[in-house]
């Protein structure tokens, strides 16, 4: 029997359970072994799926102890360091201050004259500056 002619972007008519060349009419076991196979194909990997899920979410506990506990190292191995090169820093910073007060020293006892005239002129300089600035803010 010859199929009708049916327009290209139509839906195809499922096919009747009286036709005897329908596989709805066939008995299951005369479908092969493909049908069954692929369902449980897929039933399988979704078993897996859930199953790989599940596994995951028993191990989500320790998971989340080793990253607090990596994160934790990490926290403080940063502030060891933080620690070390704050007190680095410091005693550098202590060391050049020292070094720079004993040449201060040095200057104004071998140029006391010198220190005087500097600290006039630092003086002068900065209540010009502070005057400009009074001058112009408001």
């Amino acid at each position: 029997m010859a199929q009708p002619v049916t327009p290209m972007n139509a839906a195809p008519e499922p096919p009747q359970p009286s036709d005897p060349g329908s596989p709805a009419a066939a008995p299951p076991e005369l479908l092969g072994s493909t049908a069954p196979h692929a369902g449980s194909r897929a039933a399988e990997a979704a078993g897996e799926a859930v199953e790989s899920a599940v596994v995951a979410a028993r191990h989500l506990p320790q998971r989340l102890q080793q990253v607090k506990d990596r994160l934790s190292e990490a926290t403080s191995r940063a502030g060891r360091e933080l620690r070390s090169s704050a007190g680095e820093f410091t005693r550098k910073a202590s060391r050049k201050l020292s070094l720079a007060r004993t040449r201060a020293a040095r200057l104004s006892h071998e140029y006391p004259l010198g220190t005087v005239m500097a600290a006039a002129a630092l003086g002068f300089v900065l209540g010009f500056a502070l005057r400009l600035w009074r001058d112009n803010r408001g």
